[in-house]
């Protein structure tokens, strides 16, 4: 038996020694290619492309058809692993090469029907769409499968023993608008959290959680109903732990405008950094495309052929996500033979079968059933396992119309504001907000998406019936009255996530996100009326803390109160938010801010309070009750005394400074914000033995936090602080030079791992600075020119 065991050992050595040894191999020589000359058989032209100093490629073609056939070309050589891992989370087939560990992903991802509803809406419209459109995006494509099919690969294929891909489509692009919704998921988490907490609290203490971004409390019904009893939290938060870990969503994000009467130029000027979960590589790939039709320097999704971020010498667009409420779960009722009950009518639930294939493991069948309302959760979250009550996911992006790649195609060739809002029509999801400024010197904002009418009182933060008629959809709001903004006379547009500031003649719900960000953005463009782009890196990428002065306040009354004495709480006291790597005083706040929240809800919470700590209210409730000593929240239901808010308080705070102790020494000098707050760039790889890490970029210590600014924000369940994600890109436009934008990445542009473009952007982004992204071709100086040439 020991022989035996013995064998196995040796044999799984060395396969994994060879898979190791190809790896090296593959890594050492499909490198991308910079410098050349190649022949490729559908260019009609040649096309140069030449990298700059920063691993950007500047892209030159007489036709957009060669154009967009080189850029598939280029981005694949670049990024054809990512490429590879998005068209799976878009198709739910992570577990083919992955194995069982990610199929619980790919049952949610199949469940949600990405791929299934744009394949769907294909064979509904393709006849519709532009037909300029979809000749470049068969470029771009042919580019990709032409660079799959006969390029070196990249290391990850051999390590994991992959063949080359399958030819990729542009129903894969398709599909990954889904993978940007995926920010819903704050959503489904707080409509089952609150339902569920009100049925075991009640109403009226729940409100207590559910205040909103004014701190006004919302109309709370208590609907009464058992449909969450049997929820399994960890089950529920699994598949987008996976997701969120391995790929990274979309979460927050910064942008603001400011038109002429408020820069040193009197040009327009864009600042933007969306905010999603870190990976190595990076969501976006940089490249700059040039025709004699067409210019464009974007921010491009790998596999996605437009740009979601993108400006020229006319105009400049950002993005952040707009948190509207674009989904609602409903309970559903079943009559006898098994059709969802809406009002006195009926009607019939399609099932559909999904082979999961996993490798090494044993291949899974789920059915994913629907009603009128969206696919059911049941089977795949284990949501509530007696089944008698289905819940269901309506939701935006499940819009038969929902186009969301004409909208960026449009977007990318609008000139104006009336051509930019009309671009975005098209989307039904994700939701964002799109911030835009144009050579005219017009400037604005634009809700995108499909926004669901509801009837006025029905609460869409938590559970909805399904047979009740009154919580029904009553339809969409009219794209044109979606929120915007055109040219206000302040001269300034913010977008941070918060609420809207226009109002609206309709009921619009949303997650709106904490208005830290929002108030410190407008305070400091406040400052003074003309800004110029060196000065305005300091606004994208301070790191204070605005709100802790209250709540310390109240911590040290509190203290004094009990009696209690501690220099840590002097220093505090004398903090002015500064969250820097260095600040000792930022570590010891956020440690204790952690305390406070578990110290407060955990009790009741138990198995729940992770939930809880991936929702907005969670921040918002932590403000509202530092203002709320007799909240019954505040008693810890597991001892027998009750306990008061400022015994909370003091009590978190001591647990704060042990923990900093533990991990630091005595020493608070040592006690630097940056040891406890660091970045590591993760690769999907990561987690595989020997190799996987070599992928991974970092730790390193990084300053500003969850609510600062500079969003580098940490999961709130623990109290490891390790960051997760952050702005994605920085971006700075001045239309007065456009030429010589700013811009920076978090760790590189390319995805290949011996390229000296992996990860040489990091230090720069973590000390906030930035780079330039060139529009003139002639200032790079790098001699790195690829020449591709039409094959004889």
């Amino acid at each position: 038996m020991k022989r035996v065991f013995g064998i196995i050992i040796l044999l799984i050595l060395i396969f994994t020694a060879s898979r190791i040894g190809l790896f090296i191999y593959h890594s050492k020589n499909s490198a991308p290619m910079l410098s050349g000359q190649l022949k490729l058989k559908d260019l009609a032209q040649k096309v140069i492309v030449t990298t700059d100093d920063f691993g950007i490629p500047h892209i030159e073609a007489e036709n957009e058809e060669d154009l967009f056939y080189a850029f598939g070309f280029v981005a694949a050589k670049e990024r054809l692993f990512q490429m590879e891992m998005l068209r799976r989370i878009g198709s739910g087939r992570l577990s083919e090469i992955l194995g069982s560990p990610v199929i619980e992903a790919d049952k949610l991802l199949r469940t949600l029907r990405l791929r299934k509803s744009m394949e769907e809406f294909l064979n509904k419209h393709q006849d519709r769409l532009d037909p300029h459109m979809l000749k470049l995006c068969q470029q771009f494509f042919k580019g990709i499968n032409e660079y799959a099919a006969t390029m070196p690969l990249t290391p990850e294929f051999s390590l994991l023993g992959l063949d080359r891909p399958e030819a990729f489509e542009l129903v894969d692009a398709m599909a990954i608008s889904g993978y940007m919704s995926l920010s819903f998921a704050e959503g489904l988490i707080g409509d089952l959290l609150f339902s569920d907490l009100e049925k075991e609290f009640g109403a009226e203490k729940v409100a207590l959680l559910r205040r909103g971004a004014t701190g006004d409390n919302l109309p709370v019904p208590d609907l009464g109903r058992d449909a969450v009893n049997k929820v399994s939290w960890n089950n529920l938060l699994k598949p987008l732990k996976i997701l969120e870990e391995s790929f990274g969503l979309f979460h927050g994000s910064n942008s603001f405008v400011l038109d002429g009467s408020r820069t040193e130029s009197g040009k327009p000027i864009l600042s933007n950094d969306p905010h999603i979960a870190f990976s190595s590589p990076g969501t976006w790939f940089e490249a700059h495309l040039k025709s004699p039709t067409f210019e464009i320097y974007g921010h491009f999704i790998p596999l996605v052929p437009f740009p979601v971020l993108g400006h020229n010498q006319q105009k400049a667009w950002g993005i952040t996500m707009s948190e509207v409420d674009d989904l609602d779960l409903y309970e559903e009722s079943l009559n006898d033979k098994g059709e969802v009950i809406v009002g006195d009518q009926s009607f019939a639930v399609n099932t559909e079968e999904e082979l999961i294939k996993v490798r090494f493991g044993k291949d899974e069948t789920i059915k994913v059933s629907r009603s009128i309302h969206g696919p059911f959760l049941n089977d795949t979250m284990m949501i509530n396992e007696e089944k008698e009550k289905p819940i269901a996911i309506a939701w935006s992006f499940h819009h038969p119309d929902n186009d969301i790649v004409s909208a960026f195609y449009n977007l990318s060739r609008a000139n104006n504001v009336k051509e930019f809002r009309s671009a975005l029509s098209s989307a039904a999801a994700p939701a964002l907000n799109i911030s835009w400024i144009d050579e005219s010197g017009d400037i604005a904002w634009q809700v995108v998406g499909k926004i669901p009418l509801r009837k006025e009182g029905v609460a869409s933060d938590i559970l909805l019936d399904g047979k009740n008629p009154d919580h029904q959809y009553q339809g969409y709001v009219d794209y044109e009255k979606n929120p915007h903004a055109i040219n206000p006379a302040s001269g300034v547009i913010v977008s941070t996530n918060y609420i809207p500031p226009v109002k609206v003649d309709y009921p619009m719900d949303g997650y709106w996100q904490p208005s830290e960000r929002y108030l410190r953005i407008n305070s400091l463009l406040a400052k003074k009326q003309k800004w110029k782009v060196s000065d305005l890196r300091a606004v994208m990428t301070d790191e204070n803390t605005v709100s802790q002065k209250n709540q310390i306040d109240i911590l040290v009354a509190a203290a004094q109160k009990l009696g209690v004495a501690s220099a840590a709480i002097k220093k505090l006291e004398s903090w002015n938010g500064d969250s820097s790597v260095q600040s000792i005083e930022s570590a010891i706040y956020h440690l204790w801010s952690y305390w406070v929240m578990r110290l407060t809800f955990q009790d009741e919470m138990k198995d729940r309070y992770e939930a809880f700590t991936r929702v907005a209210d969670y921040w918002h409730t932590f403000k509202s009750h530092m203002q709320n000593p007799d909240s019954p929240w505040w008693d810890n239901i597991e001892t027998q005394d009750k306990e008061t808010r400022d015994e909370i308080l003091v009590k978190a705070f001591a647990n704060a400074l042990e923990d900093l102790e533990e991990r630091f020494g005595s020493d608070q000098n040592n006690w630097a914000w940056g040891k406890l707050h660091t970045v590591t760039y993760r690769h999907p790889l990561s987690k595989l033995p020997l190799a996987g890490k070599l992928f991974d970029v970092g730790p390193y210590p990084a300053g500003g936090g969850s609510f600062q600014v500079n969003n580098m924000s940490s999961p709130r369940f623990d109290d490891h602080y390790g960051v997760t994600l952050g702005p994605s890109t920085r971006r700075l436009i001045d239309l007065a030079d456009p030429a010589h934008s700013l811009g920076i990445l978090p760790t590189g542009n390319s995805g290949h791992l011996e390229s000296v473009y992996y990860k040489d952007q990091v230090q720069t982004y973590l000390d906030n600075k930035f780079r330039p992204q060139l529009l003139n071709i002639s200032e790079i100086k790098t001699n790195q020119i690829l020449e591709l040439l039409p094959k004889d």
